[in-house]
């Protein structure tokens, strides 16, 4: 029993130090969705984590509010859902036709001379999908753009907000003797209180990766 309590508050501990690694996300310029960090907070037993987060949530639905008051983002949203449903569509619509083809080769034959064709297989295969990843991409760089435009006094409000989840987090392992160097995080910014560099960013990796400093 003593064992299965253990392995249970280190998922616990492990959990929180990916909501703090999420929030620096966020205070980077990347996107984080609030509502998958309400689920994990929900499942957290630790003291003041949630009233901690409340603070972090409130920036995160605040931008949130800002951007999608702006028509290109607007744009950038539908097209991309657009693109991806049809990229969906005429990957599955390939597939499928191979998939009747080797059912039935002499009555779904015309569908393989179909989707086989140059013309045909570069559209469905690569200009689709393609264009999909596009716009997928330059929405993800407007809020990039967007979130990296937060005024001074908002990335201080998330500073602070992920100070105080690293207080708990470092008190967490010390009152549950767990080694810190286990508990690796990967973080933009380094500029907080209670955390070690152990890796450098490199060509391969733009984030650090730090421990608790326990």
């Amino acid at each position: 029993m003593k064992e299965k309590t253990g392995k249970k508050t280190m998922e616990h501990i492990i959990m929180l130090g990916s909501i703090i690694s999420e929030l620096d996300n966020l205070r980077r310029g990347l996107y984080v969705s609030p509502k998958k960090i309400d689920n994990k907070v929900n499942r957290l037993p630790f003291p003041r984590v949630k009233s901690v987060w409340k603070k972090g949530r409130k920036e995160i639905l605040g931008l949130e509010v800002e951007i999608s008051r702006e028509k290109r983002f607007r744009d950038y949203i539908k097209w991309s859902v657009f693109l991806r449903n049809l990229s969906i569509i005429s990957i599955s619509f390939v597939g499928f036709s191979f998939a009747l083809f080797y059912t039935n080769s002499s009555q779904f034959g015309f569908l393989i001379d179909f989707v086989t064709k140059p013309l045909v297989a570069l559209i469905l295969i690569v200009i689709i999908p393609n264009a999909y990843f596009v716009m997928d991409y330059m929405a993800r760089n407007y809020i990039k753009d967007h979130f990296a435009r937060i005024k001074v006094e908002e990335r201080k409000r998330l500073k602070t907000v992920i100070n105080e989840l690293l207080d708990i987090l470092v008190s967490q392992i010390r009152k549950n003797d767990i080694d810190g160097k286990k508990i690796k995080l990967k973080m933009f910014y380094t500029d907080y209180n209670n955390i070690k560099i152990v890796k450098k960013p490199n060509i391969f990796r733009k984030y650090h990766i730090v421990v608790p400093s326990v």
